[in-house]
């Protein structure tokens, strides 16, 4: 397993120039999103089609239900799909959310008295130390609200991010000579049980060659980091139904990864238990209040909601901000997928003064959205009915046909 990983490991993802049909899956903690995209080399992307369902929503989650309702998302999701006009479909790729695997960046350094040989042994055996290590982890402790302590352990990423010999940055280690060696990896591990379910469904509905499964911080990290202006680093902040995933990256690589279980869906429960309503009725009361369209008492209990909902966010994530707060000075741009709408006023905290001291410039984050708006150049919409209006989709789909 680990000979076939390190042919690849300081190998960059390089983009080709096949036309490909390919499937992408965004399986998040309260939705599943699926889009199909053509690609032809350097050409604007083609939407094929796309949809997304949301999981039911459950007040309490274990592993199991947690599943399920999954499970019963993507199923409308690929059912819609296949009943379209799309053709055959090469790849697919399934990008997990939170809490659908745990990760983390580690720095591994080892030196000895006198220069050695760095081998593709070398960093073998680095990867099984550290696997295990994470295997250990994904038994204890789970992620969220996902518990994944009794199910079977599966790696979805081992990737070296950089490697420095005697404090040097070097893209091609292997049959150089140092003392010191410094490498940085990421990691994440899922259920096989889950992989194993998606791979299944995705091969009795679709005719694919290829299923790859990847996590979204890896994603993001790679998307953004070609896409902007990252020399400086950034933070990035991606807020799903029950979890927030908070990724910093400097240096060119992910320096910290923490999720907490606190997301999109704290706000659904507010607004749900201030108005009483059935969790269908959530989503049109949130389009009534971002279109301005609530008036008087309900405005009111909207406002309030949020408010109570923002509060309980922002003390997660001052906690949270502890953690890395020891990577200071911080990159001053704050990155944060979707940031319409409510979503903003949900986060607003991230600019206060308070986070000014631990700034590069020392000024509040620099909070930019990514947004369906930005990324809209890099797909062909005079083709397509299909509105770019899912701005995970659309950062997958620019990963993958980079490397599927």
């Amino acid at each position: 397993m680990f000979l076939k990983e390190l042919s690849r490991i300081f190998k960059s993802e390089k983009e080709t120039s096949l036309n490909k049909k390919l499937l992408i899956l965004d399986v998040s903690s309260a939705s599943v999103g699926g889009i199909v995209i053509e690609t032809k080399g350097d050409e604007p992307i083609k939407i094929l089609s796309k949809h997304r369902f949301h999981s039911n929503f459950l007040p309490d989650l274990d592993f199991e239900a947690f599943l399920r309702t999954t499970m019963g998302a993507l199923k409308k999701v690929t059912e819609k799909i296949k009943k379209e006009p799309s053709g055959n479909i090469d790849k697919a790729l399934c990008v997990f959310g939170s809490p659908w695997f745990i990760a983390e960046t580690k720095v591994v350094q080892i030196e000895r008295d006198l220069p050695f040989e760095i081998t593709e042994h070398f960093f073998e055996d680095v990867l099984r130390d550290e696997t295990n290590a994470l295997e250990e982890k994904f038994r204890v402790v789970g992620s969220g609200y996902s518990k994944f302590g009794k199910e079977v352990p599966l790696i979805i990423e081992s990737k070296f991010l950089k490697t420095k010999l005697n404090g040097y940055r070097t893209e091609s280690p292997v049959g150089k000579k140092a003392s010191k060696v410094e490498s940085e990896i990421y990691m994440s591990m899922g259920a096989k049980e889950v992989t194993e379910k998606i791979t299944k469904h995705i091969d009795k509905v679709f005719d694919v060659d290829q299923v790859v499964f990847r996590t979204f911080p890896y994603v993001a990290f790679q998307t953004i980091h070609s896409l902007f202006n990252s020399s400086d680093g950034f933070l990035f902040i991606e807020i799903s139904g029950e979890t927030t995933d908070l990724i910093l990256v400097k240096d060119e690589s992910i320096e910290e990864y923490i999720s907490f279980p606190k997301g999109r869906n704290t706000l659904m429960r507010k607004i749900s238990s201030s108005f009483n309503s059935f969790p269908k009725e959530i989503h049109s009361l949130v389009k009534a209040y971002v279109a301005g369209h609530l008036d008087g008492n309900d405005q009111d209990k909207m406002i309030k909601a949020i408010e109570e909902a923002k509060m309980e966010w922002c003390t997660e994530f001052k906690k949270v901000f502890e953690l890395i707060k020891h990577q200071t000075p911080l990159p001053q741009d704050l990155y944060l997928l979707g940031g319409d709408g409510i979503s903003r006023k949900f986060i607003q905290c991230v600019e206060d003064d308070y986070f000014s001291a631990f700034t590069t410039l020392g000024k509040p984050f620099n909070l930019r959205s990514i947004n369906p708006g930005s990324l809209s150049n890099f797909f062909n919409q005079t083709q397509s009915s299909l509105k770019i209006d899912d701005v995970s989709l659309i950062m997958e789909s620019l990963y993958a046909r980079k490397n599927l």
